[in-house]
């Protein structure tokens, strides 16, 4: 709460957008910003909480302040930059009922938890404007999934994505990692077919990418299956199978989602139901 709020005024008439997978997803003017620093998790495969440390959030008061703020210069959407903007309950619910209380109107995104999804949390996150919600689902693989520290197991990531769909959270994304080194072929084709089973709008698939300084690093390192004088600069991929297989899976996969009778008359339904996502197909 000490610190300063960014002065948008410098980015001049630059006007940023918000894009998914080359999808539009913002409806007006659009920025960023957060309501804490660093996570409460120390999941395997990422650097926050290396480069971050414990989570630390700003109070709902001064997050309110920042909000009149951008409200004040015409700002309309939102992206909220929190590794995860669902860790406090009880945060949430305070700022939901001061947006509530000052009738601001913000269109907004954050990644979200699936231990932390509930339908109380999801309908005050809903009525205070969260009209996309992502989730790191990660793997199909409970085995993957410990690998990972993700401290979730599948019945979590089912129940996050109904309560999800159930207050009508407008668009629903999931975060899904394949080529892990010690995955299986088997495990691989286990997560890109749960992004199948999932009520979900749209799947991400990211291929792993080993970084200096966390656990998977480290261990590869002492494996010798990285050098570390050479792959310092950047996160590194150690595949169990050829990235070429790896995105030809990705791609049938992606295939697959989107021509399924079943999606597409969801969608139709999503969107004839949310206004949200008539202005963002520019229907309105």
């Amino acid at each position: 709460d000490t610190l300063p709020f960014p002065d948008r005024r410098l980015l001049g008439n630059i006007e940023y957008k918000n894009e998914v997978e080359g999808l539009e997803l913002s409806i007006g003017k659009f920025t960023s910003a957060a309501s804490s620093r660093g996570c409460a998790f120390q999941c395997s495969f990422c650097s926050s909480s290396m480069f971050w440390g414990k989570w630390r959030p700003r109070t709902p008061e001064n997050i309110i302040q920042e909000l009149s703020y951008l409200e004040e210069q015409g700002f309309q959407n939102l992206l909220w930059v929190d590794d995860n903007f669902t860790i406090s309950k009880k945060r949430l619910l305070k700022l939901s009922s001061l947006i509530k209380k000052e009738k601001m109107d913000f269109n907004w995104m954050a990644e979200g938890r699936v231990t932390q999804s509930s339908i109380e949390l999801l309908n005050a996150m809903k009525q205070m404007g969260c009209k996309i919600l992502s989730f790191g689902v990660e793997s199909g693989s409970q085995r993957m999934l410990d690998w990972y520290n993700k401290k979730i197991n599948l019945n979590q990531i089912y129940d996050a994505i109904k309560n999800s769909n159930k207050v009508g959270i407008d668009m629903i994304l999931a975060n899904f990692i394949v080529g892990s080194p010690v995955e299986t072929r088997e495990e691989i084709i286990k997560t890109l077919n749960l992004s199948l089973k999932l009520d979900i709008d749209f799947p991400q698939f990211h291929i792993l990418g080993i970084i200096p300084g966390n656990w998977i690093w480290d261990q590869m390192v002492k494996e010798k299956r990285i050098n570390p004088d050479v792959c310092w600069e950047v996160g590194t991929a150690v595949l169990p199978i050829s990235l070429s297989e790896i995105m030809e899976r990705i791609r049938e996969t992606h295939r697959k989602f989107m021509q399924r009778p079943s999606y597409i008359s969801r969608q139709i339904v999503k969107t004839f139901k949310s206004r949200y996502r008539q202005k963002q197909s520019g229907k309105l």
